[in-house]
């Protein structure tokens, strides 16, 4: 229940956050390309939260998904904001060490925020395991528009981001 509260708690923080992170940078990004902008907010070894912005241009959809499999996962457009050609949308990632109280065993549970649709996993992990089994690959930059780009490894399993 404690790591409940606590999971709970990080949320709350990470939209905080994301409030004061919401405006888009002064400079558009080149025609065809987005930005992206890390930030890493909780970097431990029972948890782990990063916060991107994905600055791009109204009506493109950004995807978020598990590879191979392009027809799961997120997917958003990105919206109109008066008087400006680019807007900006935040992706959340999230892990924190859980117990899976079924069947009582220890696991992490994974967590992908695209400005406002989510998607969980949770994966029983040997008690011994140092690591959560996430690695977030996302830095910041500029990235081609319709190219999918590596964004987190979960368990061996990479899901990928799109802007197009």
């Amino acid at each position: 229940m404690r790591r409940v509260l606590i999971g709970m708690v990080c949320i709350t923080l990470i939209a905080i956050v994301a409030t004061a992170y919401a405006r888009p940078s002064a400079t558009e990004p080149p025609a065809g390309s987005y930005r992206l902008l890390v930030q890493e907010i909780i970097t431990r070894h029972d948890a782990l939260v990063t916060q991107v912005a994905i600055e791009a241009r109204a009506g493109k959809r950004v995807r978020i998904f598990p590879d191979g499999k392009e027809r799961e996962g997120l997917s958003v457009v990105m919206p109109e904001m008066s008087g400006k050609a680019v807007s900006r949308i935040q992706l959340t990632i999230f892990a924190d060490r859980v117990e899976i109280s079924a069947a009582k065993v220890n696991g992490v549970k994974f967590f992908l925020a695209l400005d406002g649709s989510s998607m969980t996993q949770t994966e029983a992990i040997p008690e011994s395991s140092k690591t959560l089994g996430m690695n977030v690959l996302l830095k910041p930059g500029i990235y081609p528009e319709g190219a999918p780009t590596g964004a987190v490894v979960f368990m061996g399993l990479m899901h990928k981001l799109v802007v197009e």
